[in-house]
């Protein structure tokens, strides 16, 4: 017999698969992502505490470094942004709790010279990690005494992508491509809801890391229950710690 919980968010995981295939008898590319980023929009803020404010937008840093559009910055309603109009915002990244991207479908490619979804996930990853902060999000690990400090989280929700096996391999090769440490590229979790699983990253965040795992693997009924587990403990671990608003490092000349 399953647990009230897991049957919700199983519930929900079939909502949202009918809600994509009604959003398709739109004809217009525009209209039906609007259409599937709100459908996401909707479950998160049915779920995650209400202290949590949603936008779309940029995130900046104190350099005025940026990152590209976000489908969904999330922040804590005390946090300062900047708005530009309705729900479009220019986020300060070091009040933001989490990045989020909202794909109908992740595609690949034979190499990354190549247009696919899954090279703009990593190219966006990457630059939303490379923006600095001097608030971090952080905590202790889950069974240690020791503290991890994340760089701005980010995560993927996709409707329809490839196996687990196809992305983590595909990873693997942009990894050896750019030479590039996985914590300055790697999404923090990948969402892929038509195959139903989950991907967490293997850092201690959400559970103990399991050498030499790149991701934790979570499937089935458990697909949106890890996503909401990880995008919890994260907003937790931002109030529980003091955020001291500081505009001097954002309106000041920042030093060359």
């Amino acid at each position: 017999m399953s647990r009230i919980v897991t049957q919700h968010f199983e519930n929900a995981a079939e909502r949202l698969d009918k809600y994509f295939q009604h959003s398709g008898l739109a004809d217009r590319s525009d209209v039906v992502g609007m259409a599937r980023e709100g459908f996401v929009k909707l479950f998160l803020q049915g779920n995650l505490p209400s202290v949590v404010d949603y936008s779309t937008g940029q995130i900046i840093d104190h350099q005025d470094n940026r990152s590209g559009q976000i489908d969904l910055i999330l922040q804590s309603a005390f946090s300062p942004r900047l708005q530009l109009f309705g729900d479009i915002h220019i986020a300060f990244s070091d009040y933001v709790i989490c990045a989020i991207e909202v794909k109908s479908t992740i595609t690949t490619a034979k190499d990354w010279e190549s247009r696919s979804e899954l090279r703009n996930i990593l190219t966006a990853a990457r630059t939303v990690k490379g923006l600095e902060r001097r608030h971090y999000v952080e905590g202790m690990l889950q069974e240690q005494q020791k503290r991890i400090r994340l760089a701005t989280p980010y995560c993927v929700f996709a409707y329809r992508g490839p196996t687990e096996e196809t992305i983590c391999a595909k990873i693997r090769d942009y990894e050896r491509t750019h030479q590039l440490p996985l914590d300055a590229f790697v999404p923090d979790v990948i969402t892929v809801l038509d195959r139903r699983y989950t991907l967490v990253r293997n850092n201690g965040w959400l559970y103990v890391a399991e050498e030499p795992v790149m991701f934790r693997r979570f499937t089935g009924r458990e697909t949106l229950l890890n996503l909401f587990m990880y995008l919890t403990r994260t907003i937790e671990a931002w109030n529980m710690r003091s955020h001291g608003t500081d505009f001097r490092s954002y309106v000041l000349p920042h030093e060359q």
